[in-house]
Order: C-alpha cells, then sequence, then structure tokens
C-alpha cells in the first residue's frame, strides 16, 4: 500500500415428519390395546343378561370404538385424546347401563369447556354444555338418555361445531357430522405438510436457499442467502504472531447475517503509517468493527452499503481518542428479498462475481496514480492538509442481480496484485453452486495460500508488476502484502 503523505510512493440465513399415517400405526398399538381390555371386561359383564342384551352391547360397542378411533386418528391430536374420548364415552355408557330408576352422569359438553349431564327418576334427561362457544341443551326421554344441541359446539376433538347424540340409535349419524368437519380441518393441515415436504424434498436434492411463505402459507418466493468462508495471512508473521478474528496484519473485514441480508467487507490499512508510528491495522480493524455493529442494526438499508461505509466512518472521526491512519474498504450486501447484491468500493480492494466460468461483474480500482488508492483517511492533528484523503461520497457504488449458484469473491489487494484473473477463475468456477462451507473453506485457502507464494515469487509476472510498467516503472515479481479472501456462494 503506498504512503498517506502527498507526493510519496511505496511499492509495498411442525410439525414432525411422521405424518397422520405414521400417527395411526402409534394409536393403533397403543390405544387400541386398551380398547380391547375395556371391551372384554363389559362383555363379561353384562353376559349375565341374557344373549340378546350381550349381543346388542357388543355391536354397539364395536360400532362406537370404531368410529371414535377414526376421529381420533383424523383430529390428528395424539394418543391422549382417542384415550380421553374412551374413558368419557365408557363411563355414559356405564351410566345408561346402570339402574333405570335413578340414572346419573356426567360427560364434557365440547372440546373447549366441561358439562354436565343428568336424570331423574322417572327417566328424563337433560344435558347442558357449555364451552368457548356457547350453551347447549335439551330434554329426552328414555333410561339415563339425552341430546344436547344449541349455539356450544359438542365436538369432542373441539375445533368443530356440530351436534352429537347420545342415543345409539343416531350415534352413526352424528360421529359423521363430526368426521365430516374433522376432515374439512384436516385437509388444510395436510396441504400445509404437503407444502413442507416439498420444500424438505427440494433442499435434500440439492436446491439450498430459503423460502419466503406468504399470508397463504403457499411458497411465494426463493430467498436466497449466502455462505461463507475467510482466510488470509499478514505479510510479516513475526510482527503478528496471533489470530485475531477480523484481522489478517494490516487488512481487516467483517460478515454478519441478519434475516434481510448477507453483509461482507474487507478494508487494507495504508502501511505507509507504520513509518510515522502508527499501527495501520488499527484504523481498518476500528473501521470494519463499526460496520459489523451498524449493519446488524435494525435501521440498516441492505439496499446501501455506502451509507454503511459513511456512518463507520464518520463514528471513528467523532472518537474522544484520535483513530489515525487510512484504509481502503470494500462492501458488499446480498438483499435476500430481491436477490440483489449491492456493492460499495473506495480504493483497490473490491470484489468480482463468477458464474459459468466467466466474470460477469467485478469492480473497478480508484487510483489516483499508480500504487496511490482513493482512501478514507483520519490524519493527526494540524496535519490534515498533509494527509492524502477521500469521503465515503467518493466510493463507487453498483447493483448486480444475482442467481443461486453464482461464486463472490471479496479481496484485498493483496489478491488482486499477485493472482491473474484466468488463475482466479479456475478455482473460483469449480465452487459453483457449492453450498457446502468445507469444500469452500479449501478453495479460499488455496486462492490465498497462491496469493502469498506469488507475492514472494522474484520471477513471477504478477499484475502489480505489469500496471507498473505501464506507468514506466520497474517493479518486476510479486507484491508482498497482507491477503484477505471472503469466498462466498450464493444459495
Amino acid at each position: 500500500m503506498s504512503s498517506p503523505f502527498r507526493g510519496q510512493h511505496c511499492t509495498e440465513r411442525n410439525r414432525s415428519e411422521q405424518g397422520p399415517r405414521l400417527r395411526l400405526h402409534r394409536l393403533s398399538v397403543s390405544a387400541m390395546s386398551a380398547m380391547d381390555v375395556d371391551l372384554d371386561l363389559n362383555m363379561n359383564v353384562n353376559l349375565g343378561r341374557g344373549p340378546r342384551r350381550s349381543t346388542s352391547i357388543q355391536s354397539s360397542l364395536l360400532s362406537c370404538f370404531e368410529h371414535l378411533a377414526e376421529v381420533a386418528v383424523m383430529a390428528t391430536t395424539g394418543g391422549g385424546h382417542l384415550l380421553r374420548l374412551l374413558a368419557e364415552w365408557g363411563s355414559a355408557r356405564r351410566d345408561d347401563e346402570g339402574d333405570p330408576a335413578r340414572p346419573s352422569g356426567i360427560g364434557n359438553g365440547n372440546g373447549y369447556g366441561s358439562g354436565n349431564r343428568r336424570g331423574n327418576a322417572n327417566g328424563n334427561g337433560r344435558e347442558t354444555g357449555d364451552g368457548g362457544k356457547g350453551t347447549g341443551s335439551a330434554n329426552g326421554t328414555g333410561p339415563g338418555c339425552g341430546c344436547g344441541s344449541g349455539g356450544g359446539s359438542r365436538s369432542e376433538s373441539g375445533i368443530g361445531a356440530g351436534t352429537k347424540c347420545r342415543n345409539h340409535r343416531h350415534h352413526n349419524r352424528d360421529c359423521n357430522q363430526v368426521q365430516d368437519t374433522e376432515s374439512h380441518v384436516l385437509g388444510d393441515i395436510r396441504s400445509s405438510d404437503e407444502e413442507d415436504k416439498r420444500t424438505r424434498r427440494r433442499r435434500a436434492a440439492g436446491e439450498g436457499g430459503d423460502w419466503y411463505r406468504g399470508g397463504n402459507q403457499k411458497v411465494q418466493t426463493r430467498v436466497l442467502r449466502l455462505v461463507s468462508v475467510v482466510c488470509g495471512f499478514a505479510k510479516d508473521l513475526s510482527m503478528y504472531p496471533q489470530y485475531n478474528r477480523g484481522k489478517f496484519g494490516e487488512d481487516a473485514w467483517f460478515k454478519t447475517v441478519t434475516p434481510h441480508a448477507d453483509t461482507l467487507g474487507v478494508a487494507d490499512g495504508v502501511g505507509g503509517w507504520r513509518s510515522y508510528g502508527v499501527d495501520p491495522g488499527e484504523f481498518s480493524m476500528f473501521l470494519m468493527r463499526s460496520c459489523e455493529r451498524l449493519a446488524c442494526s435494525k435501521d440498516h438499508d441492505p439496499q446501501r452499503p455506502d451509507l454503511l461505509l459513511a456512518r463507520a466512518y464518520c463514528n471513528l472521526l467523532e472518537q474522544k481518542s484520535p483513530v489515525v491512519g487510512s484504509c481502503t474498504a470494500c462492501i458488499v450486501s446480498l438483499d435476500r428479498a430481491t436477490g440483489i447484491l449491492y456493492a460499495a468500493n473506495i480504493g483497490d480492494s473490491g470484489f468480482m462475481v463468477v458464474r459459468g466460468g466467466t466474470v460477469v461483474c467485478r469492480s473497478v480500482e480508484q487510483q489516483h496514480h499508480f500504487n496511490t488508492p482513493y482512501q478514507l483517511s483520519a490524519p493527526p492533528p494540524g496535519h490534515a492538509l498533509n494527509v492524502l484523503s477521500d469521503g465515503p461520497e467518493s466510493a463507487d457504488t453498483l447493483e448486480f442481480r444475482t442467481e443461486p449458484g453464482d461464486v463472490l469473491l471479496l479481496a484485498t489487494d493483496g489478491v488482486y496484485d499477485n493472482v491473474p484473473e484466468h488463475l482466479l477463475l479456475e478455482v473460483l468456477s469449480e465452487m459453483a453452486g457449492v453450498a457446502d462451507a468445507v469444500r469452500l473453506q479449501m478453495a479460499a485457502n488455496a486462492v490465498a495460500l497462491m496469493a502469498r507464494t506469488l507475492s514472494f515469487n522474484p520471477d513471477h509476472d504478477s499484475p502489480f508488476s505489469q500496471n507498473a510498467r505501464r506507468s514506466n516503472i520497474d517493479a518486476p515479481g510479486g507484491k508482498p502484502d497482507d491477503i484477505t479472501v471472503i469466498l462466498a456462494t450464493v444459495c
């Protein structure tokens, strides 16, 4: 990176998958076992009352158990709900079979509240049920038999409105009414389940990414996201022996993920400040940390990375303890809703997007002259006129519509000054559509290591040396520099 002072140059982002069919299997094993036990007990108790009465009881029990099991399975509310229905019906049935002169019994009114059922000595029965939607009542005659109807729902599942009569002569008709109500509700539930299953199948087939659901719970738009990894090297490992997250020597980086956007950024500290006793990495590190914090705030606009950069830069200048230095910077933000990539770049850091083995979008370097890029600066007090400084409004902005499978490379000039574009394409083209972070990390490591190796090769005809010759400057070989690589794919 060049000297910060004028005139000086340097060449350095339900329901269980067990559907109703699987749940039916569970209910059949557990609940039906309990039903068999109750059936045997009731049959043995009533056998002494005569073959005709026991036959009628058996047929009634079998018919009612069969319908109750179907309703409970269709409601898909679990085995416990079925057992509760069986217990309620069994209690009412034992009341009916008791002394005709003194019938009494208690049962639930509906799924939301409670109800009671009583009979007098004359055989008249009255049943009331109160719940979340109203109250129903009716009178009837017979040994403890009554019919309840009205505004209150008698649906045992508690999710539909209907009428249920406990008289076994009308039981089949009323169970069908409840079953129709349950089937209508279950149809909507199954429709939602089918959408979830189709989404899981798409992801299992390799179609990554999220899906935005509208109010009708149908898939509306595919929401794109970035899968990103980072790698880098400090130019002088002896000066930076330990790794600090977000920093490689004088370079700094950040990445954030929010429900609305994925934001990445890199900054390259101007190395010339070291000659004046200033650590160039402090300025770039502070700027990127401010960007990271602001990108996670609620008022962040993913379509304005230039505004994000400007706010972070103003925050740096407002510090009570001055943060002195300069840096280049590049920030990109993927709007998940639209799939558009927004970028703001100042200086010679930058990004490129690869699709189908070719570069479809790339940022442009901003240079005042050879090896003197545009840069954000905070000069020491009293030296503002001697320091090269560009405001955040000088940043070059652009937007680009991405597609699933696009490969994004965001890097500092330590990569672009040493690795030719065709070598980058060979690595990046193989990452098209890759959502595996391990494979991406291997590719990012390869790019960073290739850049570092070529930067110390005196015989390498680097892009930096080629640009130097265009300016009539002799600078053979690679350019030793800090290296930062952020590699991402659009999924």
